[in-house]
């Protein structure tokens, strides 16, 4: 099994079927996992009695946090995160969430686009801070890529990276902490 081969630099019969490689860290998946768990949680989704046999939200619950850490045996398909329909979005203690509404009007990377210049134009400083560094001015997001929309921080060193959906949890957790303006959303 040669890398080169799959990620098409590489000949023969299989090089026409590619393979994208996407770097993420342990920390960034292990976050997602427990915010995907943390919801089901809130859900009340797990609970019932252990002689029950699994509703298919608690099966759909399941594949979903078992796909974030890797596991997918190809019987069920995971839950897409901007799905305006996704169970974390109609369990009754997270509905409707920032995130949610978020979401259902953002979608495309355009809109996501869109979304991110209406933060950043409506934070209370000159851009979007960093996640990773949020108190630190110098360290704030700027484009990095159109397709898929990506943004990065400029400072040399940091480049801390959000794509599509943590860029809307970002923006979200922003709007909840009151460093970009609800009302300059339109929320």
């Amino acid at each position: 099994m040669d890398p080169r081969y799959w990620l098409g630099l590489g000949e023969g019969p299989h090089s026409k079927h590619r393979l994208n490689a996407k770097g993420v860290g342990r920390k960034a998946i292990l976050d997602k996992a427990n915010w995907v768990y943390q919801q089901a949680q809130l859900g009340r989704i797990f609970y019932g009695g252990d002689h029950d046999k699994p509703s298919k939200g608690q099966i759909q619950a399941l594949t979903d946090v078992f796909n974030i850490l890797g596991w997918n045996n190809g019987l069920r398909t995971a839950t897409k995160s901007l799905a305006a329909d996704a169970w974390w979005n109609s369990s009754p203690s997270s509905a409707p969430t920032l995130f949610g509404k978020l979401s259902q009007h953002y979608q495309t990377d355009g809109q996501i686009k869109e979304l991110f210049q209406l933060a950043r134009a409506n934070s209370g400083t000159d851009g979007l801070p960093c996640k990773k560094h949020p108190e630190d001015r110098q360290h704030q997001y700027q484009v990095n890529s159109q397709q898929p929309f990506r943004i990065r921080c400029c400072v040399h060193g940091c480049y801390h990276k959000l794509q599509r959906v943590a860029i809307i949890h970002w923006i979200a957790e922003l709007v909840s902490t009151e460093v970009i303006d609800r009302a300059g959303l339109g929320l």
